[in-house]
Formats: structure tokens, C-alpha cells, sequence
């Protein structure tokens, strides 16, 4: 099941009209790989001749099923994602990651502690739940595919002759240029 299929079945289970469905699915097609929603909402809205709210609407309510944080525009978007449907209790957290997810991500814990007046044991908390939160919430929905690439020829030098063979020789006829026989020579 892909990432869209599977928050497509989840938005029927929750009575989605098929209008929603249709900005749903016009939401997926514009995720990237790591779930996270490629163009402005309002681009959206825009193509379906909606108004903006209801795109962002749709968009909120993507971002709490499971998993929660696809269609956000940033990771701090999927953090609080993650953090209002796993730790809704965690409000201190919660307000770490709205009001100061600059200074969290980039580790300025003292400014942190100063601003909000919290213990150095509340703030590792609030790192120790973030770290164990996903932001790439699409991860499991991979769809890259890694194919294995095989050549139409091989050429190898063997007991000082070189062998030539081709993969499937009943697509192919190889011919060689009088041009390159006569540089052999």
C-alpha cells in the first residue's frame, strides 16, 4: 500500500466528503518522498478554485492520522504533529517546539532555559522525547526501487583474447566498424 492509498482509506474511515478526498489527494500529489508538501497551500487552492482554508484545513487534518506529520511544510510542522497526536500530555514540550524550535534545533539550550525559566532536567526531557520522534514521517512508504542495471555487453580481456558477450543475444547483432578492426590491427 502506498503513503497516499493508505491516508486516502483513512480519511474515508473518518467520513471524509468526497470534495475533502479530492484536495486530499490533490495534497499527496505534492508530497515529497520524506512526506513533507512541496507547494504553498495556496497553489493548491488555486488549481481547484477553493478557498485557502479549506486546503489548510485539509492539510491539518492529514497531518494528525498515521503517521502524523505527512503533508507538513517543515520538520518543526511534523514535530508538533507528531507531538499533539503521541505526547498531547507534553505541553511543555510542545511549547518548546512552537515558540522556540530555532534555538532547540540549533542546540542554544541556555537561551532556551533563560527564556522560559525551566530546569536543565525539563529541558533534557524535552530533547530526550524529541529524539525519539521521526522527521521524515514517510520513511516506511519508500517507494524508491533500486533496480539492478545490467549491460547489453561485456568485454573482457581473457588468456590474452578479448572476449566479447552479449546479454541476450537474440535483441541484439553487434557489428563491428572497418574504422576500429583496422586500429586493432
Amino acid at each position: 500500500v502506498s503513503l497516499s492509498e493508505d491516508i486516502i482509506e483513512q480519511l474515508y474511515d473518518i467520513d471524509f466528503s468526497d470534495k475533502k478526498i479530492s484536495i486530499a489527494k490533490e495534497i499527496l500529489g505534492n508530497i515529497d518522498n520524506r512526506g513533507f508538501l512541496t507547494i504553498e497551500p495556496i497553489l493548491i487552492a488555486d488549481r481547484m478554485m477553493l478557498d485557502e482554508e479549506k486546503v489548510i484545513k485539509v492539510i491539518n487534518d492529514i497531518k494528525l492520522l498515521d503517521p502524523p506529520g505527512i503533508a507538513s511544510s517543515s520538520i518543526k510542522e511534523c514535530l508538533i504533529s507528531q507531538l499533539k497526536v503521541y505526547y498531547s500530555d507534553k505541553t511543555f514540550c510542545l511549547k518548546v517546539i512552537e515558540e522556540y524550535f530555532d534555538e532547540f534545533a540549533n542546540k542554544k539550550y541556555s537561551k532556551i532555559k533563560s527564556k522560559l525559566k525551566c530546569t536543565d532536567q525539563e529541558l533534557s526531557d524535552v530533547v530526550e522525547l524529541i529524539s525519539v520522534l521521526n522527521p521524515n514521517p514517510a520513511i516506511n512508504y519508500n517507494t524508491a526501487v533500486n533496480e539492478h542495471v545490467t549491460p547489453d555487453v561485456s568485454i573482457d580481456y581473457i588468456e590474452n583474447e578479448w572476449a566479447i558477450q552479449i546479454t541476450e543475444p537474440q535483441y541484439y547483432s553487434l557489428k563491428i566498424s572497418k574504422k576500429y578492426i583496422d586500429m586493432l590491427s
